[in-house]
């Protein structure tokens, strides 16, 4: 499946390099030797330790996207680089400890997954065969921060169906799936159908408009997810 990785933009990386200051929070930048790989925000290159200077400096991963904020610490390179605008995914990216997650509308995580042995393009198909996931956000396995953005190259999020003229903001939740991998589930969230490659069966985790959890079937380690698209318009 085609896919944009997306660093952080010229525009930002500017600002942080002339002021020093952490854009939208005015917190005061950091600059030190790298004594770490990183990788560099704008490049998505992996630092030179102990030569190459870096800046230290809160984010939002958000910026862009959506309205919530997520800030935490990033890293740019003290000089002007190129910013990373190339196909696929970085290649000094590929060997780092990763985890992705893939997110729907109004900042919601709907699924994470770590990325083994460096099969990251594996692990982004399967997330963008999700539906409701519009972008996904790659982080750092061992210490959390985020890296960069995923969008998908072509953008085709198919349609939601309600019953009785609800709204049409997407809910997951389901029980169960036929012989041929259809999953539907009416509920007191939205009703929609999927066609997954890999069968996933959701179940409601509380009370009624709660987000459920996903069991998914056939992914490494039989991994756990939370779903958060809960539909709030049909819930009241």
């Amino acid at each position: 499946m085609p896919y944009q990785v997306v660093a952080i933009s010229e525009e930002i990386a500017r600002q942080v390099r002339t002021s020093l200051k952490s854009p939208k929070y005015g917190h005061p930048a950091h600059i030190e030797v790298a004594n770490g790989y990183g990788p560099c925000r704008s490049c998505l290159q992996t630092f030179v330790e102990g030569q190459d200077e870096r800046i230290l400096f809160t984010y939002d991963s958000f910026t862009g996207v959506e309205g919530l904020p997520s800030p935490g610490p990033v890293f740019i390179h003290r000089e002007e680089c190129k910013r990373f605008e190339a196909a696929g995914f970085p290649p000094k990216l590929r060997p780092l400890p990763l985890v992705l997650e893939g997110y729907g509308r109004g900042s919601w995580r709907l699924l994470q997954e770590p990325v083994v042995n460096g099969d990251v393009d594996i692990v982004i198909e399967r997330l963008f065969t999700f539906p409701a996931v519009e972008y996904i956000q790659v982080r750092n396995a061992e210490a959390g921060c985020f890296m960069a953005r995923i969008e998908r190259a072509l953008m085709n999020r198919g349609k939601e169906k309600s019953p009785g003229g609800v709204g049409t903001t997407g809910a997951l939740v389901v029980s169960g799936a036929n012989s041929n991998g259809r999953i539907q589930q009416p509920s007191c969230l939205l009703w929609r159908e999927y066609s997954l490659p890999e069968l996933i069966l959701l179940h409601p985790r509380g009370p009624e408009c709660q987000p459920p959890v996903i069991s998914t079937a056939g992914l490494p380690g039989d991994s756990i997810h939370e779903c958060h698209r809960v539909a709030y318009a049909s819930c009241r």
